[in-house]
Formats: structure tokens, C-alpha cells, sequence
């Protein structure tokens, strides 16, 4: 991933061009480009719904009790179990009712933030909490790449400093939890190094790693160019 890394950022500062004119060093390669700006408009519509998804739970979460936390809300059906029902039932009952029972959370995400309906041949309507939620996400997007470089530089403060400040809240918030010894052993206690010979390890490694830096993208090559 480094040295494509540096590579990207090479070709962006020597050529002072973007991911569709620095290939022009290269006709043979000028549909790098454009499959780069073709990748990042699908990434862009697929990470656009996620933040949506991301906006309408953060929404949701200012309540006391979370919606998708118990099964007696009007989306819910009568196959959903919560946690408490679950751990009073005997096993006999488990067993008899494998694969017969579904999740408050899922019930509130697919009938609820959803609102999924039977089929394709049954479609509903746009749910405008999630139309909304989508409008703030491009909303931001533009807002932040507005201006270039320089809305952009002041953005990655907040994204690259908010992360790790709320990663370090979840870890001291999950750390005072109850079993959150277990948990800690049950990630970290056990390392099986036998799996750094099956080639699907290094192959999702280097999938993380391409993601992570953002290789490949363009993004690099236009940043490096300014």
C-alpha cells in the first residue's frame, strides 16, 4: 500500500494535473482515469447511503429508551423477541423456535427505517425520513468540497481528529463494562498465526489496506497536485 501510496502522490505533484490529465504522460493509460472517476461515483452513491442510514440513527438515539431496543412498537411483528424474552425462554423452547424469530433491530431496520415491503412487485412510497437524511449527506459533501482545496483541508480536521476522540470514549465506555475482560480476551488473548498462510488473510489485508489509503481512487493525485 506505501509505495502505491507514494506513487499516487508522486504523479500528483510532479504533474500538478488531476486523476484524468496526468495519464495523458501515457495515451495508452487514460483509462485509468476514467475508471477511477467511474469507481468514485459508485463509492459516492454507495457511502451517501450509509451516512444517511448513520444521520437517521443518530436521530433516533436521542431517546431514552432506543426504538430498536424492544419489540412493542407498531412496526413490529409478532415473531420478534428481545433480549430479556430470549433469556427466559427454556431451551426446549429455543430450539423448537430456531429460525422462527427475528430481532428488534432488525424488525426497526427493515420495517421501520426501511419500510421494505413484500417484493418488488409491492413498492412504497419515498420514506421521507431517509430522503432527508440523504439530502444532509450530499448537503455536506458539497459544502465541504465547495471551495477546493481549501474547504476540504479544513474538513480533515474534523475528520481525521473526530474519530479517534470518539473511539477513545467507546473504548473507556466499553472498557468499564461488565465481561469487558472476556470481550478482550475473546479478540485479543487468542492469536491463531497459522492463518498468515492462507492467501484470503493477505487478500482482505490488502483490500483494508487499499481502502484505508484510498489508493487507486484519484483522490490522492488530486490532492497531491495543489
Amino acid at each position: 500500500g506505501a509505495p502505491v501510496f507514494y506513487l499516487e502522490l508522486t504523479l500528483g505533484q510532479f504533474t500538478s494535473a488531476g486523476p484524468l490529465v496526468v495519464w495523458n504522460v501515457n495515451p495508452l493509460l487514460r483509462g485509468i482515469g476514467y475508471a477511477s472517476l467511474a469507481t468514485n461515483c459508485f463509492w459516492g452513491l454507495y457511502y451517501m447511503v450509509l451516512i444517511a442510514y448513520c444521520f437517521y440513527y443518530l436521530i433516533a438515539s436521542f431517546q431514552l429508551i432506543v426504538p430498536w431496543s424492544t419489540c412493542n412498537n407498531w412496526w413490529n411483528t409478532p415473531l420478534c423477541m428481545d433480549k430479556m424474552t430470549l433469556a427466559n425462554l427454556s431451551q426446549s423452547d429455543l430450539i423448537s423456535m430456531r429460525n422462527m424469530t427475528t430481532s428488534p433491530s432488525e424488525e426497526y431496520f427493515y420495517r421501520r427505517v426501511l419500510e421494505m415491503s413484500k417484493g418488488i412487485e409491492h413498492p412504497n412510497g419515498i420514506v421521507v425520513e431517509l430522503a432527508v437524511a440523504l439530502a444532509i449527506a450530499w448537503l455536506i459533501c458539497f459544502l465541504a468540497l465547495s471551495k477546493g482545496v481549501q474547504s476540504l483541508g479544513k474538513v480533515a480536521y474534523f475528520t481525521a481528529l473526530f474519530p479517534y476522540a470518539m473511539l477513545t470514549v467507546l473504548i473507556i465506555r466499553g472498557a468499564t463494562l461488565s465481561g469487558a475482560v472476556e470481550g478482550i480476551k475473546f479478540y485479543m488473548g487468542t492469536v491463531n498465526f497459522s492463518m498468515l498462510t492462507h492467501p484470503s488473510v493477505w487478500k482482505d489485508a490488502c483490500t483494508q489496506v487499499f481502502y484505508a489509503l484510498s489508493c487507486c481512487s484519484g483522490g490522492l493525485i488530486a490532492m497531491a497536485s495543489f
